[in-house]
């Protein structure tokens, strides 16, 4: 077992012993370090460029994914770096895991577990000449209830290839419409004769555990036969079928339940046909051929009939299910054991000493206890029959790579300067610790684009900039084939000889002698090729998405699922595959590779932005039109926003938590949605009803729930109850909370609006309702005043004890992993102070993992960021995957 993640200066280490395993601290003779002996810094830019120059730098034993970073834009882990830097794993440098990727040591046996977001099991291999693997075998069960989401996702080997979903279903309840194709019951319809040959429609099936196929049939007058219904791959590749029962009318709809599992949303073809027959029997079926036609006769090389044919996407069942050869050669046509040997050849060589795992990872549940049973593994070591009918924890370990000097080129890590930044100095860091600083010049610039960026080889090209800003006057060229061009205007024409990619560096003048310069990656490659990369690479950045959305509730991800346009990105994936497979020449793949390039596919998405603000926060941005709407009555708005601010006051309290969720596009980080959760509490007495009225509009805003919701003229209003109330709602973008001018009032005519005007005396007298408003501006603005100061605090209390940031989640991550493993708080802070920890350094870890106030009283504020930014830590010193 090994403790991830900890060191200091001083490269101290511990060991801990248990039972006959040495369980190792990380740091023991795994020293992470890198040696840093000089640099050569372009030191002269325009805003936007990217930094070049070179560092002779070596590592020894330091994380491959730790990061690159700079006070610039840009950031590179360790290995892209090396890697882009045409350095070769186990060639150029070495690297502790097999192909420098994620390696595993395996702790307990497990039986039992309950699932949050994902967990890493795996098999245990143990020998010196692994010849073959004989038997793999296991069977999940789970306490999933009934539903349209798909309760576990399983990855054999950990590497986002083969994905198992469940194939547990229940009977009679469906997701989604009934899918019969193109199939028009308003068409024309033609009664043709079931054959033997398959009639089949062209659908498109989401993610699901089984299907219900049928079709409306006509009984036959002679003969007798079993009607099948089949289910093949886009390409005409057989998958499942069922039998449909038998007739008891002349005409009826029949359907038949074909058990596979859909891992992705695809383009099958469900078919019908006669599978054997006596009498020549004439079962009829209707069809047509009118517009958009999708049916086939000919398992699809040509699309000229519909067909009365349905399908219908069943719900997934609480979980139950076999994994095994048997499941494998259905969905993927090769077997589980020969798929684990290649992992254990091509990783291993065969060499299990002390111990290899094969991977397993269990993803997108939440909460839901699994339990493992029928285990069956076993192996030959030599020619010696080894079982181990276990599945076991595991826990990762970081590949490690070393390296003796070398210079590495700056370019290739992708730091560039920003625009309208103050910068003049250019730090390099890896893992959080400054390798160097050097000072550098910045010229103004201007942001531009270049297009095309995928050419065909040997093709004469057009390239273009183009500014959103200004009229570009001259370019200068740099193709990175050795070829370069100075024209007049923003155009020029090229041709790649070479196949590859290139880096095209383009300087651009603007009017008023303004220039910049940026770098694009060019692709060169034979239209086919491209295609074929540019569709599997979508295809996984979907895969991807869609994990990415589990991570959110139910009804903000089929938000997310519509605001980035995930079924229609997958199906014109799935209609422009189709097209590559039928393409023959390179205008057709160079159409298909432009209608790729018009997409706009995410690599990834995550939270970018949140926190909580009081419910008050948008004032300046009341308006006091929509409650009059809602009422028809018609007042002062000067008084009547005070009197609001009065009434929110005394009856009502509340809070406007944010998160936006942005997309790591190639263009770059783009906000989504802002999801919104407005929580009031209402106090008691509170003498009218009231509404909460926010200035967006009900077509902008998407509810988690029905609350009551209503359009005022163009604005949203809710009615609000007696007790509290939690409304979660999201909007395109990024939204700030103070824009949304959310306010609490009952109707004008339940507001105190009149001035004190008695008296002389009164009027000249205390003035209560400007008293009560200062205050309440007051206490905001010093609650305001107070979380500025307490972050201040914070960030230089914990720079006070942590010099370097790495050190505080190092200390984190160890204080994790040893409760995980069993030891109590006083253990873990024994181990430290040997390690030359401070108490007061161990104390303020410790409660910063656990949430609690570390020195001054805190006000929970941001709370929630600091608990997602110290999971991420320990994530990524979990999982280097999540090193991002």
């Amino acid at each position: 077992m090994y403790f991830s993640g900890l060191k200091r200066g001083n490269r101290m280490a511990n060991k801990f012993y248990g039972g006959l395993i040495i369980i190792i601290f990380l740091a023991v003779g795994v020293f992470a370090s890198f040696d840093y002996n000089g640099n050569s810094l372009v030191t002269s830019y325009a805003e936007g460029e990217i930094i070049k120059g070179s560092v002779n730098i070596s590592f020894n034993n330091e994380k491959a994914e730790s990061m690159f970073t700079s006070n610039l834009d840009g950031e590179s882990s360790l290995l892209d770096f090396l890697l882009n830097n045409s350095l070769e794993i186990d060639v150029d440098f070495d690297c502790s895991t097999p192909d420098c990727e994620t390696g595993y040591e395996p702790l307990s046996e497990l039986n039992q577990f309950v699932l949050e977001d994902e967990r890493v099991l795996g098999f245990r291999v143990s020998g010196n000449d692994i010849s073959s693997v004989e038997s793999a075998k296991f069977r999940i069960t789970g306490n999933s209830g009934n539903s349209c989401i798909n309760p576990v996702f399983i990855d054999i080997l950990n590497n986002n290839q083969e994905i198992l979903v469940s194939d547990s279903y229940v009977e009679d309840e469906y997701c989604g419409n009934t899918n019969r194709g193109c199939f028009d019951t308003g068409a024309n319809l033609d009664e043709v004769q079931v054959a033997t040959s398959p009639y089949c429609n062209k659908m498109v099936i989401p993610t699901g555990p089984g299907i219900e196929v049928g079709a409306k049939i006509k009984n036959t007058t002679k003969g007798v036969a079993d009607l099948k219904m089949e289910l093949y791959g886009i390409d005409g590749d057989f998958i499942d079928a069922c039998d449909l029962p038998k007739h008891t009318q002349i005409e009826e709809t029949l359907g038949c339940v074909i058990n596979y599992s859909i891992v992705q949303q695809d383009e099958y073809l469900v078919c019908v046909k006669i599978a054997s027959a006596t009498g020549n029997p004439n079962y009829k079926i209707m069809s047509e051929n009118e517009e958009e036609i999708c049916g086939t006769d000919n398992l699809g090389i040509s699309y000229t009939r519909d067909y009365d044919i349905y399908m219908k996407v069943l719900k997934y069942g609480p979980i139950d299910m076999i994994v095994d050869d048997g499941l494998f050669n259905k969905k993927y046509n090769f077997n589980l054991k020969g798929y684990i040997m290649d992992y254990i050849y091509d990783n291993y060589a065969g060499d299990c000493q002390p111990d290899c795992v094969v991977p397993i990872r269990f993803y997108g549940g939440s909460q839901v206890e699994f339990s493992l049973s029928d285990i069956e593994f076993s192996f030959k070591d030599g020619n010696t029959l080894v079982e181990k009918n276990s599945i076991y924890d595991v826990t990762e370990t970081p590949a490690l790579i070393s390296l003796e000097d070398l210079i590495l080129d700056l370019s290739k890590a992708g730091f560039s300067v920003p625009y309208d930044t103050n910068q003049n100095k250019f730090k390099l860091y890896l893992g959080g610790n400054k390798i160097f600083e050097e000072p550098i010049e910045v010229s103004e610039s201007f942001e531009f684009d270049v297009n095309p960026k995928f050419v065909a080889f040997g093709q004469s090209t057009v390239f273009y900039a183009s500014a959103s800003d200004g009229n570009i006057t001259k370019t200068e060229w740099k193709f990175g084939d050795g070829d370069e061009e100075i024209v007049n205007g923003n155009r020029v024409t090229h041709r790649y000889l070479e196949q590859g990619e290139f880096d095209l560096e383009v300087t651009a003048t603007k009017d008023g002698n303004i220039t910049g310069t940026r770098t694009f990656t060019i692709l060169v490659a034979d239209a086919k090729e491209s295609a074929r990369i540019t569709i599997d690479d979508y295809n996984s950045r979907i895969v991807t998405v869609k994990e990415n959305i589990l991570d959110y509730p139910d009804w903000f991800g089929i938000y997310l699922t519509i605001a980035i346009n995930v079924e229609g990105i997958e199906n014109k994936l799935s209609v422009l595959e189709s097209q590559y497979e039928g393409a023959t020449e390179d205008e057709n793949y160079t159409e298909i590779m432009l209608e790729l390039l018009e997409l706009k596919v995410p690599k990834s998405i995550n939270s970018t932005i949140n926190g909580k603000l009081p419910l008050v926060i948008g004032y300046e941005n009341f308006n006091i039109g929509h409650i009059e709407d809602l009422s028809g009555d018609e007042v002062d708005n000067d008084k009547a926003e005070k009197a609001i601010l009065g009434w929110m006051d005394e009856y009502f309290s509340g809070s406007i938590g944010f998160d936006v969720i942005s997309g790591d596009f190639d263009s770059g980080v783009e906000a989504i949605s802002t999801k919104f959760e407005v929580d009031v509490s209402v106090d008691d007495g509170v003498p009218a009803t009231s509404y909460l009225i926010m200035n967006p509009g009900l077509d902008e805003v998407t509810f988690s729930k029905e609350s009551g919701q209503m359009d005022v003229s163009g604005a949203t209003s809710v009615k609000m109850d007696t007790t509290r109330k939690v409304l979660e709602f999201a909007m395109s973008g990024e939204v700030l909370a103070e824009d949304l001018g959310i306010y609490i009032s009952p109707f004008p005519s339940e507001l105190d609006l009149e001035e004190d005007t008695e008296t002389g005396e009164e009027d000249e007298g205390f003035k209560w309702r400007r008293f009560i408003i200062g205050i309440i501006v007051l206490i905001v603005l010093a609650f305001i005043a107070y979380i500025i100061m307490q972050e201040w605090y914070k960030r230089n209390y914990q720079h006070h004890l942590f010099r370097n940031d790495n050190d505080i989640y190092n200390l984190i991550n160890f204080v994790y992993n040893g409760r995980k493993a069993g030891m109590n708080d006083r253990q873990i802070k024994y181990k430290l102070k040997q390690s030359r920890w401070s108490g007061e350094q161990i104390d303020y870890a410790i409660k910063k993992l656990d949430g609690k106030r570390t020195r001054m009283w805190e006000i929970p504020l941001f709370r929630g960021r600091e608990k997602k930014k110290i999971k991420k830590e320990i994530m990524k010193r979990q999982n280097p995957r999540f090193a991002y």
